[in-house]
């Protein structure tokens, strides 16, 4: 039996079906769940070998648009990269890389992806490089507080990803456009309770962890003050605000840590790349 390449297993309900299995073997999440609420469209791409009726490797595209230092950017975001064990070291994610270059390469400005330090060898064979990545905590003793706590909005993922669609973006430096279907995936998956509304139509996705507010994205139709949403969406026991995007860089009380874990890799078809001092949104990343 030799192994067959599969562009988007999407429809074929076998081999999407083995493909979500392979994914909970390797990542614990469920594609599936997902796939049911109609997140999975045209930007998400898997490119796979199968074996027989089972897919067991994969690479997959993203297709999106980046927003850097207000620019707006073609660009692929590479994941669930995943090799069923049983069949690992034998070029197989290699292949897959091969032909998404060859698909994909001189058509968008950008590719990126976050690699684990066993896979760097692979992405730089193909013109990656290492980008350190960042932090950004905000001391909230520079704030007046809320009085009490948000309630949180029971938003529908129709609504969410129209609004998403409509919201600028949540930062000028960095942000990720064009990819309601990861922020799909990420509602499905827990986010679907991090929702709250702030005032008017400006909501924020976060959740709290002790005396930590994790802040995810904040969406609305017209610009805002990140000030302003974190002198509401924080309490009295809230020390600080982490960011999980790029926030402006003279936000008051702000701290700009080095990140000890994680980064990305980025193969550049010009001279775009992410702002040395940047975090690439949380939520947006496959």
């Amino acid at each position: 039996m030799e192994y067959t390449f599969v562009r988007n297993c999407r429809d074929d309900e076998t081999l999407r079906k083995s493909f979500s299995s392979l994914a909970k073997r390797t990542f614990g999440i469920d594609f599936e769940k997902w796939y049911e609420s109609g997140g999975w469209n045209r930007n998400y791409i898997p490119y796979s070998f199968r074996w027989g009726d089972e897919i067991i490797a994969n690479v997959s595209v993203n297709t999106m648009e980046l927003v850097i230092r207000g620019k707006r950017h073609k660009a692929i975001q590479i994941g669930t990269v995943m090799t069923d064990p049983q069949h690992r070291r034998k070029g197989l994610a290699a292949g897959l890389m091969k032909r998404v270059m060859k698909d994909f390469g001189g058509s968008y400005d950008l590719f990126f992806l976050a690699a684990d330090e066993e896979a760097v060898p692979l992405y730089e064979r193909f013109g990656f490089r290492k980008i350190e990545a960042k932090r950004f905590v905000i001391d909230t003793k520079h704030y007046r507080r809320a009085e009490k706590s948000l309630q949180r909005e029971n938003m529908s993922l129709e609504t969410l990803l129209e609004l998403k669609g409509k919201a600028v973006p949540v930062s000028e430096i960095l942000s990720a456009v064009s990819d309601e279907h990861i922020l799909a995936f990420y509602y499905v998956h827990g986010f679907s309770e991090c929702i709250y509304k702030i005032e008017g139509d400006i909501y924020a996705i976060f959740e709290m962890e002790g005396d930590v507010i994790h802040l995810y994205d904040v969406l609305s139709t017209e610009e805002f003050s990140l000030e302003n949403i974190i002198g509401i969406i924080a309490p009295m026991n809230i020390k600080s605000v982490e960011c999980h995007f790029t926030p402006p860089l003279d936000t008051e009380g702000l701290q700009i840590l080095e990140e000890r874990e994680g980064g990305w890799m980025i193969r550049s078809e010009g001279e775009t790349v992410f702002p040395e001092i940047s975090v690439y949104p949380e939520i947006s990343k496959a």
